[in-house]
């Protein structure tokens, strides 16, 4: 005897998956990932590199930072404003007070006006940036600043192994600022690595 189709009340039997040989839903193209930081290249005679949120908050933060540093009347002895300004006659006194009398205010405009350029240029980017040669050099020199300042908060020299620092920070206290300090600055590391790369590229 034949069995009866399941009625409305008779749970049906589950049905085979369909094999690679039967109807299939169309694929879709998947989007390319969002990049893990902004990498710049050369296209034409501009050094292009996409935006991403995270990318924008760390680069506007880190040039409102520099900018709060340099807008007022900054203090000679923090370490962070006399790597800035190094002494040009360290063994005069007098002389290197008279330097920086005649040139510092020039000297401070200058890299303020250079962060300022920066954040200026992400508002206007968007979701990506396209800066030419002469731009470029600005954000070297916005982006040297950045790190000059942010290195010597965190006892970065030369010689330093930023990531076994990282690694030695996040062993002592994952949570802590440094941490994250010493993240933004290999960061900022390689995105002007980046741009010096992209800036020298011949094609």
């Amino acid at each position: 005897m034949a069995e009866a189709p399941p009625g409305p009340g008779t749970p049906a039997e589950p049905r085979e998956p369909e094999t690679a040989a039967g109807p299939r839903e169309p694929e879709t193209q998947a989007e390319p990932p969002e990049p893990v930081m902004m990498v710049f290249r050369r296209v034409g005679d501009e050094c292009v590199a996409r935006v991403t949120p995270q990318d924008a908050h760390i680069l506007r933060q880190s040039m409102a930072s520099l900018a709060a540093l340099l807008a007022d009347d900054p203090d000679p002895n923090d370490p962070a404003v006399e790597r800035l300004f190094p002494a040009v006659y360290p063994d005069d006194p007098v002389q290197q007070a008279e330097f920086r009398r005649l040139t510092e205010a020039e000297l401070r405009t200058t890299k303020l006006n250079q962060a300022r350029g920066v954040l200026a240029d992400l508002v206007e980017a968007g979701r990506e940036v396209r800066l030419t040669p002469e731009r470029a050099e600005l954000w070297l020199r916005a982006l040297t600043d950045v790190r000059l300042a942010l290195g010597t908060r965190l006892g970065v020299t030369d010689d330093t192994d930023i990531e076994a620092e990282i690694d030695a920070a996040v062993g002592r206290d994952p949570e802590s600022p440094r941490v994250m300090q010493l993240t933004v600055y290999l960061y900022l590391t390689y995105l002007q690595e980046s741009l010096v790369g992209a800036l020298t590229d011949a094609g």
